[in-house]
């Protein structure tokens, strides 16, 4: 996604205009310290990184704490590489670790795909899109994400389909509308792409997507009104 981030802070905020995934949660551990850092997040990528490298040294053989920590340090690590260098390979090593302790992780498939996408391995960001829709095929932001890369492949007709689907499924975002706006602009739906840009701007009125709509309505002659 060319630029997919919610503003939450410094690093994270980098992904989550571009980034439309979650970290796992597990309500049912004892939370407080580095694993409440590593659940729930950090607004300092670095941060967050070290919670989660606190909770692998301290897991032992606690197969579910560390999948959930590999899980979300992979997270991290792709805010980190989008802030700094974009080397994804921590971040695809962390998913990799996380389903062999958990081969039915739906959210570290989905988290690789990212990684792999950023990457520019678009048949494996696939694949790994495949597999976490297998585990859990209610989730919409693999259908987002599909979106982007049949968008980025030129499979215009694949887009627009993946990001319905997306939307359908509860995942109606600002970076959806994007998606779809683009993918209907790229196809000459001038009209569609316009109504999306539009709906883009209402979900997201002062953040980088907002004003990603704003200029593509300039662009298009249109009032983001």
């Amino acid at each position: 996604m060319a630029g997919a981030m919610t503003v939450r802070g410094l690093a994270v905020a980098l992904v989550l205009l571009l980034l439309p995934v979650t970290a796992r949660a597990d309500d049912t551990a004892n939370i407080n310290g580095a694993l409440r850092h590593c659940e729930y997040g950090d607004d300092d990528a670095k941060a967050w990184i070290a919670a989660c490298t606190d909770v692998i040294s301290s897991a032992g053989t606690d197969s579910a704490l560390l999948s959930i920590a590999y899980t979300n340090r992979g997270f991290a690590d792709i805010n980190f590489a989008l802030a700094g260098d974009n080397d994804f390979s921590k971040a695809i090593a962390d998913e990799d670790e996380a389903i062999r302790l958990n081969p039915k992780d739906d959210v570290a498939y989905l988290n690789r795909a990212n990684a792999r996408w950023y990457s520019g391995d678009y048949p494996r960001a696939l694949a790994d899109i495949e597999q976490s829709l297998s585990f859990n095929p209610a989730e919409g932001k693999g259908h987002s994400l599909r979106c982007e890369i049949y968008a980025k492949m030129n499979r215009l007709a694949d887009a627009i389909s993946e990001c319905k689907q997306a939307v359908r499924l509860g995942n109606d975002k600002a970076y959806t509308a994007i998606d779809l706006a683009a993918a209907y602009e790229a196809s000459g739906d001038i009209a569609e792409a316009i109504a999306q840009y539009r709906h883009a701007q209402s979900l997201d009125p002062d953040g980088g997507y907002g004003r990603k709509a704003v200029q593509a309505l300039d662009r298009l002659g249109a009032n983001a009104q």
